[in-house]
């Protein structure tokens, strides 16, 4: 198969999941050796990305501060 077939066959990402994946803002967060095991542990088990539980947990402070 030639390279260009293999590329076209290739699934194209929708504007709408290329606009969300540019809208995001890289962060560094250091973590406590056995809250990053945690974290791992329940990504590999349940198979949702550690981003997004922190994204989550991120989202639950910020509500808990918001008008503080």
């Amino acid at each position: 198969m030639a390279y260009g077939k293999v590329e076209s066959m290739k699934r194209k990402k929708s504007a709408a999941q290329t606009t969300l994946r540019l809208v995001k803002v890289p962060v560094q967060a250091y973590l406590e050796p056995a809250q990053a095991a945690e974290l791992r542990a329940l990504s590999e088990r349940t198979r949702v990305p550690a981003q997004a539980y922190i994204r989550e947990g991120l989202d639950v402070v910020l509500a808990k501060y918001r008008g503080k």
